[in-house]
């Protein structure tokens, strides 16, 4: 049973939405060769096809059924849309398409032509059914005259189905145009497919498909190489970072008995000093501590300035030097905290859990609230410029801080997630971090009521940079400058390491935490404000291996992160404001370069 017009119609039409996506979907594929290009052009011409008949079948359902479709303007249109689809694959797709559609538009004109013909039969009988009729209709009019002006005036209407009044006739020079316009686009395209650019195009693709492969093969044998599981890793993790902190804690005290032994009249009297203090601190019916109890610092800090730069704003220009001898309350190693109370957090229960116990002492001289990781490479005076903004900022916020700088050795391929997962590594073996911000160094805070301090959710305090007009470009970004809790940092296994060269790393994070139902929240646009310094941005990664990474994030985020995060600990350096930690983060696997 054949589909009626409008019928008809919607299924052309779903077929080349279809179609039109498909190829939008597979692109690269499709571009990936000279076959596969020509399979494009195929599909372009599917697309003429589909759309040609879609619009035939509703010019037909709407003006009657011999309403024909002529070469200008539906004909020149749709090839004109199919043309357009197929050069978003590859230009080369656009000589193909047309052939192809040429091809089809040929044998579709010899079935119309044998469907004319078909018609001038039933157009010649109905002409003479007609001129039949029409001397009846005299014959009985004139045997009575008396009959009704209705049906006369029925009779006089000519036959609907008349292929007269819908005749279209097609212009020749039309005809001529549009082959020449053929003819142009199939020379023009053979001295670009012959052209040395194309070549190197296409051997920039074909190269492209091969370190896709080794990517797979790579991360095959990343998967198999003995990588312990998330929740065996996260419990080795924190018994390291115990032990770690323990050792620190007794070399400190070791050096201060190698200091006072120097002194033999005080030494016996500093030893039993420190042993009666160790054991004052850890006796749990002493409600003293190692510091004066001070009051929490209020939730509203109150020297806040609000906005603190405008599009008027220019940066300082200032020296390292000149920065550390204007901030001295800041301890060595970037760490500071506020002196006249506490810096208030609103989770600590941990804390109290340890309070009668030896682990008491050891939260309460290790404990620090946020750390600040900055990834860094050949970025100096962004630098300088960014702790000048940033430290004032922290201490206005009444902040538990530290600040370290994680830079790459060498001018090996960038990996930005190494360097932030080996930076959080090194921060909680040395302090109970409850919260981490990996802070870019180009980016500088507009507004100090934009709060440092730890979140319940995972926070995206870069809503709004001046590159972007202010604006969020996409959900999915939380790059810039991010927020997180630590236990969230190891439930989603910190960041993907397989993210080589510039971009990307930060949204594989939002689908690892998407993949564990985490929130992820942002302040308003209005104080969340940034302004981005003036640089020479970096080529990013090719956009394949990144879509290739980022269709597997939630997948990967199990075995590839912070748990097999694989570098060289170069040096710890501990300067007046900040942490220097330098990093070997090595070579990328095959296929990632």
């Amino acid at each position: 049973m054949a589909a009626s017009h409008a019928s008809s119609f919607l299924i052309s039409l779903l077929i080349s939405l279809v179609l039109i996506a498909s190829m939008q979907l597979f692109r690269a594929q499709l571009a990936s060769s000279q076959a596969l290009t020509i399979v494009g052009g195929f599909f372009g011409s599917l697309v003429f096809i589909s759309l040609l008949t879609a619009i035939s079948n509703f010019e037909m359902n709407t003006f009657g059924p011999n309403y024909q479709a002529r070469i200008f303007p539906e004909v020149i249109s749709c090839l004109f849309i199919s043309m357009i689809c197929s050069g978003f694959v590859h230009r080369v797709c656009v000589t193909t398409c047309p052939l192809r559609c040429y091809f089809f538009n040929d044998r579709t004109l010899l079935y119309q032509s044998h469907f004319k013909q078909h018609l001038r039969k039933c157009n010649y009988t109905g002409n003479r059914y007609q001129s039949l009729l029409n001397s009846e209709r005299t014959r009985d009019q004139q045997d009575d005259p008396t009959r009704s002006t209705h049906k006369l005036y029925r009779y006089h209407h000519d036959p609907v189905a008349s292929t007269n009044n819908f005749r279209r006739d097609i212009p020749p020079i039309l005809i001529l145009l549009f082959f020449l316009f053929l003819i142009i686009i199939i020379l023009s395209q053979i001295l670009v497919v012959h052209s040395s650019r194309y070549g190197t195009n296409f051997s920039a693709m074909q190269k492209i498909q091969e370190e896709l492969k080794q990517m797979d093969e790579s991360m095959e044998q990343i998967l198999s190489a003995n990588v312990l599981p998330i929740d065996k890793w996260r419990l080795l993790f924190h018994i390291q970072t115990y032990l770690y902190r323990f050792e620190s804690l007794f070399n400190l005290f070791n050096n201060q008995s190698n200091h006072t032994s120097q002194n033999e009249r005080q030494s016996p009297q500093m030893i039993k000093h420190v042993q009666d203090r160790l054991k004052h601190l850890t006796d749990p019916k002493d409600t003293t501590l190692l510091h004066k109890r001070r009051k929490f610092c209020p939730e509203q800090p109150r020297q806040l300035k609000g906005r603190i730069l405008d599009d008027n704003s220019t940066f300082s220009n200032i020296s390292l030097y000149e920065l550390e001898m204007n901030y001295t309350n800041v301890r060595s190693g970037g760490h500071w905290s506020p002196a006249h109370c506490r810096a208030r957090h609103r989770v600590m229960q941990h804390l109290y859990t340890h309070r009668f116990s030896y682990f008491y002492l050891f939260h309460l001289l290790r404990i620090v609230h946020v750390a600040i990781i900055i990834p860094y490479r050949d970025r100096f005076e962004h630098l300088v410029t960014l702790l000048y903004y940033l430290h004032p900022l922290l201490q206005r916020q009444e902040l538990d801080y530290k600040i370290y700088v994680s830079e790459q050795t060498g001018n090996g391929t960038y990996n930005k997630a190494v360097l932030m997962n080996a930076a959080f590594i090194h921060a909680s073996s040395e302090y109970d971090f409850q919260c981490f911000v990996f802070h870019d160094v180009d980016l500088i805070p507009e507004d100090d009521r934009n709060m440092y301090s730890c979140p319940i959710f995972p926070r995206h305090m870069s809503v709004a940079v001046n590159e972007m007009n202010y604006k969020l470009t996409y959900e999915e970004l939380i790059g810039g400058v991010f927020n997180i809790r630590m236990e969230h940092f190891l439930a989603v296994n910190g960041y993907s390491n397989l993210y080589w060269g510039w971009g990307a790393e930060d949204d594989d994070l939002f689908y690892r935490l998407k993949e564990i139902s985490l929130k992820i929240i942002r302040p308003p646009s209005s104080i969340a404000r940034y302004r981005m310094l003036q640089h020479t941005k970096r080529t990013p990664s090719i956009w394949n291996k990144r879509a290739k990474l980022l269709y597997s994030a939630a997948k990967r985020y199990t075995w590839d992160g912070v748990s097999s995060a694989r570098y060289n600990l170069t040096s710890v350096i501990s300067y007046p404001l900040f942490t220097h930690i330098l990093i070997d983060v090595g070579t990328p696997p095959p296929g990632f370069s």
